[in-house]
Order: structure tokens, then C-alpha cells, then sequence
């Protein structure tokens, strides 16, 4: 654990107002106080989350400060902190869950001494900062998941919308909506509404008709299935259609009716789809269909109807990513980041590894450089240097985009949030993303290399497989005791360790698994020194 003095947190109001103004509540609901900057302050000594520190930052006013001299600080850092500098792998779930990484808002720390002037927040922010007159237009920035959450709501409402495709700024008619009605949802929700004179411009957002996918392999009890049907359905009121292994199979109108089919994670790598199947989901998409597929089964389901190059890439033993933040680069040029900055951050939870698409845009990209960061327990995640982790792929009048990660993890994921809300609203008509990566060969031929090429197995279905690190030693004493419970076991050695890995396909966590408490007690009482346990 590194010696670092934290005094104060800074929550910088540049961008993401809606994200960071729910953040503030989320501590504020815990009695800490936070405060709102009424005059620039100059911090000499910053922290700037991401692994940076910089001199005389200069904190400008609307900022939100958060100073550790009150009774809650620890509640304050386990929310705030930057790392956790977790030394060994003993923790509970996941490694880290720094709240402004997972929303990827700006903010600093520092242990200097310093005494803003502030007042203490003691409400809501956001709503109709002015009226705008007649003819006029209301907006605001579509760059957060609090705005999209607006977004979706006022859709909902009838209430026309446009969006600026440059610039992400969603925009009505002063007449669209009562004043008081707009102020009252906005405020709700964290956002600061403009009205103006110029009447609304952009392109017109449609209400997307999303189709959830319950079919082979996914779990309609939990997972982000379920985490679907609270984002989507509950919080931002969109109408949710099942549709199944047979409704792509056969065609039939609750597949292809739907603009949106969203694929969740789950175990399998094709949805149970026949090759019939495979090819009507292709030709949906170029129909223009939007394909949204998340982790495992989201992205092998379109690998398999040839709507990526994306290939997997298998994960070194040893490999230990659970629950950690990495910074990513971003990628301009897709709607889907639209709003987000050139440099992100995202969780990753042991998810899988895609080498970048050829044929698509890469949006999300884990820098191959010294700019690489993450924080909580990692191990052996230089593995995803210049991998992809969002990918954007055209196919005919529509696109499949490809999450590595889950970005509704637990509904708390608000950057993920917020471009899978821009998925979701994919424009029509949009300009293809240009694939990075020039290559001679045709799309199809790559897409189609892709499909046949071997992925590694899928050994932890939602979550992740059981594995237990010992000393080579021991390896044949830890053998015997887990064959007690199991045939399934695989193992492999690295660095002086042994790694006995369980398959867990219905992605089980530790306190649901059959006998994953039990197996490790008894590798205790047999007197075996575990490494590692990550279950």
C-alpha cells in the first residue's frame, strides 16, 4: 500500500454533469457532505485518476468537492478510491469499483491542504437552466448514461427529438413539452437543460424496438439479461420482445420486427441458430437491423452469422483479470462514441480477449503503449494491450456492435451505459466506420475465416470458471482432492505454479456453487498452501 495523503476529491464538471451530479447523491444518500466550488481554487499537487498527477491544477467553478475531514471518509474512499492497491488475491467479488472510473468522469485527488470556497450541496442540480422562447429549442449533451436515461424517458413521452451527430447535443422545440414537465424529469435526473432561439436541428431519433434475446445459452433469471430488462425496460421504459433460438430460426415476426436485437451474455457460441438461422440474422442486420451482442455469447453469436473479423484470443495461464479498471482509447469515428472522450475507462471482469476487427471500426482499444493503466489485482494483462473491447462493425444498411465486456455489469456501469445507449440509437444512414487496419482481402472472406476459427472454450459461462494456483509440488496432492467432487478439472503450469481450472458454465458465484466452499476447505485440511482461489 503506497504512502498517499488524500485530503479532498475533486469532481471535474467539464463533461458528464448528469453522471457525476448522480454520484453525488449516491454519497450524499450516506450523509457525506459534499460541496459545490463557488470560485477557482488551484490544487498544487493532483492525483488525475488513470495513474497521471499534475501541478497547479487549476479546479474550476461548479466543481464538486468532496473533503475527507468529515465522519464518513471511509465510506468516502471505498466509493472514490482510485486503486484499492490490492497486494494479493484475497477479496470479495471483484477487485475494484471505483465510482468515478465506472462512470469514466474527470476527477483528482490530493493531500494538499486546501479550504475552497463551496457551499454545501443540499439538493439536486440540473433541470431548465432558461426558458426558451417560441420557435426557440430546449438541449442538452447526450454524454452521459443519466442524459440517455432523459433521452429514452422524453422518447417515450412522444416528445420528437433531434441529435447533433457531431456534436451528441439532443435537441426539442420549446412547444414539444411543458417547461415545468421538462424542468421536473431533468432535474430528476442530474441534467442541465438549455433553451435558446434557434429552433431544434439534427437528425431525428427514433424510439428504438429492441428484441431481447432468450434463447441458448442465456439465463433469463439473472446476468444482463436481467440487467437488460432493468436498464432498458424499467429505467429507460422501452418495450422489451423476447425472441428466441426459433423466432431467428424461423423468421418470424418477433425477430424480424424488431430495429434492435440485443444478445446478453450467456454459455453458448451460436444461440442454438441453425445455419438457416445464422443466415437470416445476417440478412436482418443488412437490412438494417442493429446487432448489440455483449461478452461471450453476444459476440460468438455474430462471429458465427459472419457479422465480424473479430477473432478471440486465448488468455495466458495464469491470467488473472477480476474486476479491475483499464483505460481504453476512443475512437472518433462512430456513432457509438458519440459523447465520450478520447480516453475512457472500462471494467473488465476476466472477459474475453478480441484481437481488432478488420472490418469495422475498433472503438474501444487497450493502448499498446506506456499509456496502459489499470488498477485492483491483475495478473498477466499486458495480454490485452492493443486488443479491442467495442468494435462497430458494418454490414449493408445496418451494424453489429460487439461488446467484450457487459456494460449494464449490475446497472452501475454508467460510461458502458452510455454507449450502449448510442448503439441503440444508431442513426440510419450513418456513414460507415472505417476499418483501421487496411487489408487486401474482402470483408466477407474475413468474416468468414473468423467464423471457422477456433475460440477458446467458454469454462465460466456468465461469471467466471473455478481456478485453484499451487506449487507444482503439489500439484498431484491437489489433483486427488479435487477429483473428489469433479472429472472436469483442466490444469496447466506457469512460473513455478500449477493452475487446476473448474469449468463453471452456469456461471455460478461462490456462494451459489454446489461445492466450491467445501473442495477448498478440504485442500486446507489436507494441508495444500492455495496461492490463489478465484472463484
Amino acid at each position: 500500500m503506497p504512502d498517499i495523503a488524500i485530503r479532498s476529491y475533486f469532481l471535474l464538471p467539464d463533461r458528464q454533469l448528469g453522471d457525476v451530479r448522480r454520484l453525488v447523491e449516491r454519497l450524499r444518500r450516506m450523509d457525506v457532505e459534499v460541496y459545490r466550488v463557488k470560485k477557482p481554487v488551484k490544487v498544487p499537487s493532483a492525483r488525475v485518476f488513470g495513474g497521471r498527477t499534475a501541478s497547479d491544477v487549476t479546479v474550476p467553478e461548479g466543481a464538486y468537492w468532496i473533503p475527507m475531514d468529515q465522519p464518513q471518509k471511509h465510506w468516502i474512499q471505498a466509493v472514490m478510491g482510485e486503486d484499492p492497491y490490492v497486494p494479493f488475491p484475497y477479496f470479495y467479488d471483484v477487485s475494484s469499483w471505483s465510482n468515478p472510473l465506472l462512470a469514466g468522469v474527470d476527477t483528482i485527488s490530493t493531500g494538499d491542504k486546501l479550504s475552497p470556497k463551496a457551499d454545501l450541496v443540499k439538493d439536486v442540480d440540473g433541470g431548465v437552466a432558461a426558458a426558451a422562447p417560441r420557435g426557440g429549442s430546449y438541449s442538452y449533451p447526450m454524454d452521459s448514461a443519466a442524459a440517455s436515461e432523459l433521452t429514452f424517458r422524453l422518447l417515450g413521452a412522444g416528445v420528437p427529438l433531434t441529435r447533433d451527430a457531431r456534436t451528441g447535443v439532443v435537441s426539442l422545440a420549446a412547444t414539444a413539452m411543458n417547461r415545468g414537465e421538462l424542468d421536473k424529469l431533468a432535474r430528476s435526473l442530474g441534467v442541465t437543460v438549455e433553451g435558446g432561439a434557434a429552433p431544434a436541428s439534427g437528425t431525428a431519433l427514433r424510439t428504438p424496438d429492441v428484441g431481447l434475446f432468450a434463447g441458448t445459452g442465456v439465463s433469463t433469471t439473472s446476468g444482463s439479461y436481467g440487467e437488460a430488462r432493468y436498464v432498458l425496460g424499467d429505467r429507460w421504459g422501452l418495450g422489451l420482445t423476447p425472441v428466441t433460438t426459433a423466432d431467428i430460426n424461423d423468421n418470424t415476426p418477433a425477430f424480424t420486427e424488431r430495429s434492435v436485437l440485443l444478445v446478453p451474455d450467456g454459455s453458448s457460441a451460436n444461440g442454438g441458430l441453425t445455419a438457416q438461422g445464422l443466415a437470416n440474422l445476417r440478412q436482418w442486420v443488412a437490412a438494417g437491423g442493429t446487432y448489440v451482442g455483449l461478452r461471450n455469447e453476444g459476440t460468438r453469436v455474430a462471429r458465427a452469422a459472419g457479422l465480424t473479423s473479430t477473432t478471440e484470443k486465448a488468455k495466458p495461464t495464469g491470467y488473472q483479470v477480476i474486476g479491475s479498471h483499464f483505460r481504453v482509447d476512443v475512437a472518433q469515428d462512430s456513432p457509438v462514441s458519440l459523447g465520450r472522450p478520447a480516453e475512457d475507462f472500462q471494467f473488465n471482469n476476466g472477459d474475453p480477449i478480441l484481437n481488432p476487427s478488420q472490418t469495422g471500426a475498433n472503438v474501444l482499444t487497450y493502448p499498446s503503449d506506456d499509456t496502459f493503466w489499470s488498477n485492483g489485482y491483475t495478473v498477466g494483462a499486458e495480454a490485452l494491450k492493443g486488443t479491442t473491447s467495442l468494435v462497430d462493425e458494418p454490414t449493408g444498411a445496418g451494424h453489429a456492435v460487439l461488446f467484450a465486456y457487459n456494460p449494464l455489469f449490475r446497472a452501475y456501469n454508467e460510461n458502458g451505459i452510455h454507449l450502449l445507449a448510442n448503439a441503440l440509437l444508431y442513426p440510419a444512414g450513418a456513414p460507415q466506420p472505417q476499418a483501421k487496419q487496411r487489408t487486401a482481402a474482402a470483408p466477407d472472406a474475413l468474416r468468414s475465416a473468423a467464423a471457422t476459427a477456433q475460440e477458446p472454450p467458454n469454462l465460466g459461462g456468465e461469471w467466471r470458471p473455478i481456478v485453484i494456483q499451487v506449487a507444482d509440488a503439489d500439484l498431484a496432492r491437489t489433483q486427488a482432492v479435487v477429483e473428489r467432487y469433479t472429472d472436469t478439472a483442466l490444469t496447466a503450469s506457469a512460473d513455478g505454479s500449477s493452475y487446476v481450472t473448474i469449468p463453471n458454465p452456469d456461471g455460478l458465484p461462490a456462494d451459489e456453487h454446489p461445492f466450491v466452499r467445501d473442495l477448498v476447505r478440504d485442500l486446507g485440511a489436507a494441508g495444500i498452501p492455495l496461492r490463489s482461489v478465484v472463484a
